[in-house]
């Protein structure tokens, strides 16, 4: 007979009735790992209604373009604001959420719709004001007209507030358990940490940019890393974690251990959808007094500059890197040379590429320098807004600092 689960933050025993399937790194993170034997449904609920809202707030335009490219990524449609219209970011892109006057300089022009649904929605809450509308007519009457979203959706860094420091608290020590189920806390102080029991200034978190990372090569990546690691020479229980490779921290999760010496990882790369479990082959490169010395004198203003440029660093990878993955399988259906004078492979590739942009919002940035397409067997014109794309991607790319050996590749080929 197994032994009886407890949740770890209210110690109501688990159930079939009140066990909860919860992801450790929240859903709203585009975290994958489970488990249903560590919290119970109420605590789940209430910890999703008060931390989701903050980690959208500060994360949804990383993972949307991530989105896009991977449809095994499974987030909320999120809603974003911009000079007072809504918007939604969706799985297949940005669209209106909402009607919104359209108007130019003082005189009214009409309505903008998302859709014929949303249309009748307004037009029959109108008809009980006014009974003498006729819905069906007014439909049939209004001027059908694709709107494209232009709009430059300004990333606000929004500084690292209670719920998110309490977020990673939580994330690591779901983790802590779901590794070591038998673990017993000296104390409830971590606890009372993620259950918002403490001031801030008791926090046992802190960001740290230290020289830490038990993963190479994953520059380009987008990814979580949890690495918990417990000392029984020095009697601490300490976990570091990155979410989105520019928040950093580190926190002690038992300042009085007396468990076992061990470490545990786990790996989840966002871009190519991949998750491990994985023993890191290096520990945290800290003393216990210099974890503690961290936590004790953290300043989060101190790490503001360092936080903001990490975060772009990511935004940029998360708008570039797919559009190199989907210009890799383009490329990866081309012949080893494409002529110059195949009008018909040439405007595939430039209308592929055309495509390309247009789903990752860079397509309008463009538009204007793209000459227009008359004559749909003249390679010279597919061949100049090729160039003009690649020219223009190699800047995006350079100035992001994403590697561009892609658009050699394509260069190479089409000769």
């Amino acid at each position: 007979m197994r032994s009886p689960r407890f949740c770890i933050f209210c110690n109501q025993e688990l159930d079939e009735k009140n066990r909860s399937v919860e992801h450790i790194i929240p859903r709203c993170m585009g975290g994958k790992l489970k488990s249903n034997l560590i919290i119970c449904k109420k605590c789940n609920n209430n910890f999703g209604t008060e931390f989701d809202e903050a980690l959208i707030e500060r994360f949804a335009l990383i993972l949307h373009p991530v989105r896009l490219f991977n449809p095994h990524l499974k987030i909320k449609d999120v809603i974003v604001e911009l000079r007072g219209v809504k918007y939604l970011l969706t799985a297949n892109g940005i669209s209106l959420k909402d009607p919104y006057q359209k108007k130019k300089g003082k005189g009214f022009l009409g309505m903008v719709f998302p859709n014929e649904k949303s249309l009748i929605k307004h037009l029959k809450k109108k008809k009980k004001k006014v009974p003498t509308i006729d819905i069906q007519k007014t439909i049939e009457a209004t001027k059908r007209e694709k709107y494209d979203i232009i709009e430059h959706f300004d990333f606000e860094i929004k500084n690292i507030n209670n719920e998110v420091y309490r977020c990673c608290g939580k994330i690591c020590y779901e983790f802590l358990f779901h590794n070591n189920n038998n673990y017993k806390p000296s104390s409830d102080l971590f606890n009372k940490f993620v259950l918002n029991k403490l001031e801030p200034s008791d926090f046992p978190i802190c960001i740290w940019y230290g020289e830490f990372n038990p993963l190479t090569n994953r520059e380009e990546s987008i990814y979580h890393i949890i690495v918990i690691e417990g000392r029984k020479d020095e009697q601490i229980l300490i976990a570091y974690l990155n979410v989105f490779n520019c928040l950093p921290t580190l926190m002690i999760l038992d300042k009085e251990y007396t468990g076992p010496t061990f470490l545990h990882g786990y790996y989840q790369d966002l871009l190519s959808n991949t998750q491990s479990l994985f023993t890191p082959s290096f520990s945290i490169p800290l003393t216990r007094q210099e974890v503690v010395n961290l936590i004790g004198q953290f300043n989060p203003l101190d790490v503001v500059e360092d936080y903001v440029k990490n975060v772009f660093e990511t935004l940029d990878n998360s708008r570039f890197y797919p559009i190199k993955r989907e210009l890799a399988l383009l490329i990866d259906n081309l012949p080893l040379r494409v002529s110059a004078s195949d009008a018909g492979l040439l405007a595939k590739i430039s209308n592929t590429m055309v495509s390309i942009l247009d789903k990752y919002g860079l397509f309008l940035a463009i538009k204007n320098r793209l000459e227009e397409i008359k004559d749909s067997s003249d390679p010279i014109t597919f061949l100049t807004n090729i160039s003009i794309m690649i020219d223009f991607l190699l800047f995006s790319f350079k100035r992001a600092r994403i590697t561009i050996e892609i658009f050699e590749k394509l260069s190479q080929i089409i000769q």
